[in-house]
């Protein structure tokens, strides 16, 4: 498996109706914007939220306004320059594939869908219906197809679905479809057996795959990532605290991962024309390279593939400070004295207040810890200390360790 060194990340999602799709993307000119930055590794997307393929597909909807296969074009290139690629796939939301088969389209109890109203960003999939091998098709005709080193599958949450397909399935397995909570938990089983039949697929074509699933919780999917992703644009709704969090629990989760610290190029999603400060970007990658995070900032493709010579500029200005001190991140160690403990891994981890605050408090005193969880196969046996956050939940499983 490639191990990364400086990636980017794009995001792509065009809808049908949007013309000149592709119509100035130069592959040459970009890989080699690329190499000039430093640049080892990109996810590139294959198919998008709307549901539109970029390459030629036999079995998906290729984008109408795209004359020729984008995304093959990138491969070869890449290949040539010794740049490794991750195809991007949406594995939650489609708009097109599920106006042609609405029976894949999530269909949720009143009150419980997440957006509050359908969007043409906003139509979730039922990962029980004939989407699931729908999309497990186009990863194989891909990684068939394509020299990709892996994939990036997004938008895996747990979409809280009511279809009959799904009130059949929690009625076999004793879940009562009537109470939310039940669904919820059916809805989070149905997605690891997802990522479990797409990882199968997969490592049947590349026997040792680069392989992200966004949207899980990471320790339950610990035994099918292959590495993380750990997105967080501080400006766009995650803020501040969150890297220093993550940075100080992911590298404990499964020990020899490896991470990416995936920022962006602009202040939010969707902002296409924005270019962040050049010492915001830095004082994120720093911080991310000093706990082991490889640099990968994402940004937007423009749908006709403009040169954006000004976003490429900006990262190689950034990459080339962070390059200059490689032999110091490279294969360091992080070694701690101190253990934050938390029960199970859950969305609550990240932004649970007393969690935040003992981070913040541990940084501003320079001590060296780890966030950790209760079944993590790490042993506790360096920690001189260990903080149990406030309000956290004792359960059998921590208490054993703690006593131990």
């Amino acid at each position: 498996m490639h191990q990364v060194k400086y990636g980017l990340f794009y995001d792509n999602h065009t809808h049908m109706e949007n013309p000149d799709v592709g119509k100035d993307f130069d592959p040459e000119y970009f890989t080699d914007q690329l190499k000039r930055c430093g640049v080892d590794y990109i996810a590139f997307h294959a198919r998008c939220n709307v549901g539109m393929a970029y390459y030629e597909t036999k079995i998906g909807i290729k984008h109408p306004a795209l004359t020729y296969d984008l995304f093959g074009r990138l491969a070869e290139c890449c290949k040539k320059k010794g740049i490794a690629l991750v195809a991007y796939l949406n594995g939650g939301i489609s708009t097109m594939e599920t106006v042609e088969h609405r029976e894949w389209a999530t269909r949720y109890m009143p009150g419980t869908d997440s957006f509050g109203k359908v969007t043409p960003f906003a139509i979730t999939t039922c990962y029980n219906s004939l989407f699931r091998s729908h999309i497990i098709a186009m990863i194989k005709e891909i990684a068939s197809n394509y020299p990709v080193d892996g994939f990036f599958i997004d938008c895996l949450n747990n979409y809280p679905c009511v279809c009959p397909t799904c009130v059949r399935m929690m009625k076999t397995r004793g879940f009562d479809f009537t109470d939310e909570k039940e669904i919820r938990e059916f809805a989070r089983q149905s997605v690891l057996s997802y990522c479990d039949d797409i990882s199968a697929a997969v490592k049947e074509i590349i026997p040792d795959p680069m392989l992200y699933f966004n949207g899980p919780v990471f320790g339950t999917v610990k035994d099918k990532d292959t590495f993380y992703d750990c997105e967080c644009l501080p400006t766009a709704g995650w803020g501040y605290e969150y890297l220093p969090t993550m940075a100080h629990y992911l590298r404990n989760v499964k020990p020899g991962t490896q991470l990416l610290n995936m920022t962006g190029r602009f202040y939010c999603w969707g902002d296409f024309g924005g270019l962040r400060n050049v010492d915001s970007l830095k004082f994120d990658l720093f911080y991310g390279l000093v706990h082991g995070m490889r640099p990968n900032v994402g940004g937007h493709f423009h749908p006709r593939g403009d040169k954006d010579q000004a976003v490429f500029d900006r990262i190689a200005e950034v990459y080339h400070e962070l390059q200059k001190y490689d032999s110091w991140y490279e294969e360091a160690i992080h070694p701690a004295d101190i253990a934050m403990v938390y029960p199970y891994d859950n969305r609550e981890l990240r932004s649970h207040v007393p969690v935040k605050s003992c981070v913040r408090m541990l940084e501003e005193l320079k001590m060296q810890f780890d966030i950790v969880l209760a079944d993590c196969g790490k042993s506790w046996d360096q920690y001189k200390l260990l903080i149990l956050p406030e309000e956290v939940e004792i359960t059998k499983l921590l208490a054993d360790r703690i006593h131990a």
